[in-house]
């Protein structure tokens, strides 16, 4: 994918947990959970506030 779009209210946090690069994140259907997978062999859930506090 090479275009970009342009999200309105977008709230930026930084999680750490991997010991090395994230090479996959994905959502759940409504937001509020986060899985992530890494070079160092791991996966982690994080539980994410839908209302960026």
């Amino acid at each position: 994918m090479t275009e970009s779009i342009p999200f309105k209210n977008l709230h930026n946090r930084e999680y750490h947990g991997h010991k090395k690069k994230v090479h996959s994140v994905a959502w759940n259907c409504i937001g509020t959970k986060l899985a992530s997978g890494s070079v160092d062999q791991t996966a982690r859930i994080w539980h994410i506030d839908p209302h960026g506090h």
